[in-house]
């Protein structure tokens, strides 16, 4: 009765709000409001890491963030910059000093290119052999012959000849030391993930095909220090939850390894164009599992090509097998980057076996 009563005075029977009748107005602002929230976070955790890597790791006259776009290769390494373990020079080789103009008489430049064993993320830059073997050399030939590394994680060898392409003219050095092979695979299969054919493309012209995706190509990873550390954050998460170890063969891939030869052969002819002498090095592994055999063995099938083009070819594992220690100390975990002491123990091969005879004795200064 009462319930009748109250819903004639009220002109009917009284409806209740529904959660879905909120006015869209209040919808457009509630999410308005969410995303300035997060956006004032993402901002204040950029600014503060900014501060934090300027005090703690800033370069004078370098910018922070190693990598920029680059039409052929998608991203390459950015001219004075520098990251919490390394810096780039004015052309953007891994070296705390800038390329010397011009070369100083009597001083070699020995470009350095490859792919995740000559960048060496693994190490400081400091400890990496580019700049161990140009200590070296600065001992055994000249105080000012600079050796500088153009090596790039995850780089095929067709990334390092489109690089070397780009700026071996100007930069006119005396020895191209090519140090790569075991990121051929990676290359292809992250060609295949982004929908394209690797055959296909790789039958249909001359030239290298290399995938231009991945973190670096992306502007957020290349510019935010924020983006940057939840993507670490996220893919070594990832890594530990659902990384697969599993049997492979020993064997390069046929296909992969047409590519490299035809890609080295396209190198050495531009070396020689300019004048420059290659140094064509067989990669090296430590404990010799199938996976790391498989991955060195891009180089090693190549050697005798190699020569055949004139290059001066080594074998870093004559390195490792000299060493009178645990080969195992020589390298990282994954066994195909050398460690600190690695990189000492190699960089002397590269000199005693080939550098330091190719380039004469020690000249004045």
């Amino acid at each position: 009765m009462t319930s009748a009563r109250a819903d004639t005075r009220a002109g009917g029977p009284r409806r209740r709000r529904s959660r879905d009748t909120i006015p869209p107005g209040r919808k457009t602002a509630f999410v308005l409001v969410m995303l300035a929230g997060i956006a004032v976070l993402f901002l204040g955790a950029e600014g503060m890491g900014r501060l934090y890597i300027n005090l703690v790791y800033g370069v004078p006259g370098k910018s922070y963030g190693i990598y920029r776009s680059d039409p052929e290769l998608g991203a390459r390494h950015a001219e004075s910059s520098y990251n919490l373990m390394r810096q780039f020079d004015d052309h953007g080789f891994q070296s705390p000093e800038d390329v010397m103009k011009p070369k100083p008489e009597g001083a070699a430049r020995i470009l350095v290119y490859g792919d995740t064993t000559a960048f060496s993320p693994n190490l400081d830059m400091e400890d990496t052999w580019p700049l161990a073997v140009q200590n070296v050399l600065r001992e055994d030939h000249h105080p000012r012959t600079q050796v500088l590394n153009g090596g790039e994680d995850s780089w095929s060898i067709g990334h390092a000849f489109v690089r070397a392409r780009q700026e071996i003219e100007d930069l006119d050095p005396d020895v191209t030391v090519i140090y790569a092979g075991v990121e051929e695979e990676l290359n292809a299969a992250m060609i295949e993930g982004t929908g394209g054919d690797f055959a296909r493309l790789s039958a249909a012209g001359d030239g290298p095909v290399i995938q231009r995706t991945g973190l670096k190509n992306n502007w957020l990873y290349r510019n935010s220090v924020t983006f940057k550390a939840l993507a670490f954050t996220v893919l070594k998460w990832l890594d530990h939850q659902f990384g697969i170890a599993f049997a492979q063969p020993a064997e390069p891939d046929p296909l992969l390894l047409a590519h490299y030869q035809k890609v080295l052969t396209s190198f050495i002819e531009l070396n020689e164009k300019h004048g420059t002498t290659t140094v064509f090095v067989i990669q090296a592994h430590g404990a010799g599992t199938p996976e790391q055999l498989r991955k060195t063995s891009y180089s090693r099938a190549s050697a005798d090509l190699a020569r055949e083009l004139g290059a001066i070819v080594l074998d870093a594992q004559e390195a490792v097998t000299g060493y009178d220690g645990d080969p195992a100390a020589l390298f990282d975990a994954w066994g195909l980057r050398f460690s600190e002491k690695g990189a000492e123990v190699f960089a002397r091969y590269l000199s005693d076996q080939g550098l330091a005879a190719l380039l004469g004795g020690r000249a004045g200064d």
